[in-house]
């Protein structure tokens, strides 16, 4: 048998154990749409597809992205951050940590779950730090965050402040700008100015096609001047 497969049923092996480590997944999760003012339900959290309401949108959390040994650890994790953050920073965080499970050959969560704590500083800053993005690094806490509350691998509630205190990459606030693609090109522009002729257009001739939801999109592009 190849090393490689050896260590996947390995890995596999002691993912298992701690899934059972873990209590039972609430068949419904309350979650307060704030865009809406208003609290949602998600159904059928056996799925492995939430649909979820973020920023005004339909959205969902598509757990088949993640390997299937890890599937209910991300869910409890999703849940769990759903109920403390805001719905569409939770979105943001299970987007940012799909990077992690992209590489061959290599499975940090395995890492994360199997490392003592000054083990996972030094993962963290030799490996984690200079692999992957601040948006994905900013996931990664969140999780060892929620590995420390549930008391999974080898981390424990007291080890909270200990993670918490993981650098973050430094992130350019205005790399976008200096590059220039914060700024509309002029295709972008005549496309916003068309846009907001035929708007207007129709609102003066023809009020009943253009429905609410347009209307405010409209608005907002346009500086809320009409």
């Amino acid at each position: 048998m190849k090393k490689n497969t050896v260590q996947s049923i390995q890995v596999s092996a002691e993912a298992s154990m701690e899934m059972q480590a873990l209590p039972q997944l609430p068949s419904i999760i309350r979650y307060l749409d704030d865009f809406a003012d208003e609290w949602r339900v998600i159904r059928n959290t056996d799925a492995d597809k939430w649909e979820i309401h973020a920023d005004g949108i339909e959205a969902s959390f598509d757990f088949c992205e993640f390997p299937q040994r890890y599937r209910l650890l991300v869910k409890h994790w999703a849940a769990w951050t759903m109920t403390r953050l805001a719905v569409a920073t939770a979105r943001i965080y299970m987007h940012s940590l799909k990077p992690l499970f992209d590489k061959e050959n290599s499975d940090p969560l395995y890492e994360l779950l199997s490392r003592h704590p000054m083990e996972l500083r030094d993962y963290w800053l030799g490996t984690l730090h200079t692999g992957y993005s601040h948006f994905t690094l900013r996931a990664v806490k969140s999780l060892l965050a929620f590995l420390c509350e549930m008391s999974l691998g080898r981390l424990a509630p007291g080890y909270a402040d200990f993670v918490g205190a993981f650098k973050l990459p430094q992130q350019d606030k205005y790399a976008a700008v200096r590059t220039g693609d914060v700024f509309l090109g002029a295709d972008e522009e005549a496309a916003i100015v068309d846009f907001l002729d035929e708007i207007n257009t129709l609102v003066r001739t023809s009020p009943l096609q253009v429905d609410e939801q347009t209307l405010r999109s409209s608005c907002i592009l346009g500086g809320g001047k009409n």
